[in-house]
C-alpha cells in the first residue's frame, strides 16, 4: 500500500477484477472497460471456451511514447505476453490465468494492472539510461491541454510539467499549492514553480498555455536502479497528486463554511423575542399572561 498522501500507480479496479477471474473454476464471457486518469482507457475481454485474459490499454500520447523507446521498456517488462493489438486501443496483453485457482496470483494481477503505468515509464527509463549524452526534449502531450517534457542537461535531466485548472477556484487554490513545492526538502530533487511564463528550459517551444509549470531537477541519486521506480512513480503521479489535494481542500474549506453557517443560524434562533402575549407559567405550573 502507498503512503496515504500518495496515489497508487497501479489500476486497483483491473487488478481486483483480474485476481477475481484468475479465481474463478469455470471461465465466463467478460469484457470490462474502465476509465483511468488522464483519458485513458482499460479494457478486460474473455470468453468462456477460452481462459486466456486479453487486457488492452490507450493513452492519447502513445505515437510520442513509442518514439522515446516506450515499446523496448514494455518488451523487456512483459515478453511473449504482448500479442496483436485490439482496435481502439494501443498495446494488448495475453494474460494466462495460474493452473490453480486457489494459487496467489496477486504478482501477476498486479503486474498487468501497471501497464498504463509502464507504458509513460518506458520514457522516463529511456532518458535515463541516457544520461550523459546530448539528446532532444522529449516532449509528453498526456492531456489536451497539459504536456510533460523531460530534457537531458548533462548528468542531469529536467522533467517539467504545465498544469491546466478549468475552474476558477482551481486555479486559486492551486497556485498556492504550487509554491508549496518550491521548498526545499532534504533528498528530494529540487522544484521551481512557474505561474505565469512558461520556463527557459522550454523556450522556443509553440503552443504551450498553462496556468502553472513545476520543474523537477533529477539528480543521479533520483535515477540510481535502487530509487529509479520510486522516482517514476511520484513524477506520473504528480498532475494527480495536485489535483487530488486541491479538492480535499476545497472541499474541507466547504464542510467549514458549512458549519460556520450552522452555527451563525443558531445564534439567530436563540436571539428571537417571545412574542409579548405568550402565557407564562410559574414554578407549580399556574398559567398566568402578563398585562
Amino acid at each position: 500500500m502507498p503512503h496515504p498522501l500518495y496515489l497508487e500507480s497501479i489500476n486497483r479496479i483491473i487488478r481486483e477484477t483480474l485476481i477475481l477471474k484468475f479465481k474463478e473454476k469455470t471461465p465466463e464471457n467478460v469484457d470490462i472497460t474502465v476509465a483511468d486518469f488522464n483519458q485513458c482507457l482499460w479494457n478486460i475481454f474473455g470468453t468462456q471456451e477460452n481462459r486466456t485474459l486479453l487486457v488492452s490499454a490507450s493513452c492519447r500520447c502513445w505515437a510520442q511514447l513509442q518514439k522515446w523507446g516506450a515499446m523496448d521498456y514494455l518488451r523487456a517488462q512483459y515478453g511473449a505476453m504482448i500479442v496483436e493489438t485490439r482496435p481502439k486501443y494501443d498495446i494488448t496483453l495475453s494474460v494466462e490465468p495460474p493452473a490453480d485457482p486457489a494459487a496467489d496470483c496477486t504478482a501477476l494481477a498486479t503486474k498487468v494492472a501497471s501497464l498504463l503505468r509502464n507504458m509513460m515509464a518506458g520514457a522516463f527509463h529511456a532518458v535515463f539510461d541516457a544520461v550523459g549524452k546530448v539528446g532532444p526534449v522529449r516532449d509528453i502531450p498526456y492531456r489536451p491541454m497539459e504536456g510533460l517534457w523531460l530534457k537531458p542537461e548533462g548528468d542531469r535531466v529536467i522533467a517539467i510539467f504545465s498544469i491546466a485548472f478549468d475552474d476558477p477556484d482551481d486555479q486559486v487554490i492551486g497556485r498556492v499549492f504550487l509554491q508549496e513545492f518550491s521548498k526545499n526538502v532534504s533528498g528530494a530533487p529540487s522544484c521551481s514553480i512557474s505561474v505565469k511564463d512558461p520556463p527557459l528550459e522550454l523556450q522556443g517551444i509553440r503552443g504551450i498555455k498553462a496556468d502553472g509549470y513545476a520543474s523537477f531537477l533529477l539528480e543521479a541519486r533520483h535515477m540510481a536502479p535502487r530509487v529509479r521506480e520510486q522516482t517514476i512513480n511520484m513524477l506520473l503521479q504528480y498532475r494527480n497528486y495536485v489535483h487530488y489535494h486541491i479538492k480535499c481542500s476545497k472541499a474541507y474549506l466547504h464542510i467549514r463554511m458549512r458549519t460556520r453557517a450552522e452555527l451563525l443560524l443558531k445564534v439567530l434562533n436563540r436571539a428571537k423575542g417571545e412574542k409579548p402575549d405568550a402565557p407564562k407559567k410559574t414554578a407549580s405550573g399556574r398559567t398566568f399572561t402578563r398585562s
